[in-house]
């Protein structure tokens, strides 16, 4: 997890602005993007969980956005 998703997400659960979180994972850069399973792309999910226990977030979670298996 970048240091700047970690202030965004510090920014918004210090005033208790954070109301749900879809969490997924993705390979690729902006430009190309493909979603991957949780935990199988280049997000590390736990950080994330400790991230927003950290700023005192306690609502839901949505783990989201598996990716297709087949046609």
């Amino acid at each position: 997890m970048t240091d700047d998703l970690r202030s965004v997400m510090r920014h918004f659960g210090e005033q208790d602005r954070i109301y749900f979180v879809h969490f997924r994972d993705v390979r690729g850069t902006p430009a190309k993007v493909t979603e991957a399973f949780h935990d199988d792309g280049q997000t590390d999910l736990a950080a994330g969980l400790r991230a927003y226990r950290d700023v005192g977030y306690d609502g839901g979670y949505r783990p989201d956005h598996c990716p297709k298996m087949g046609d």
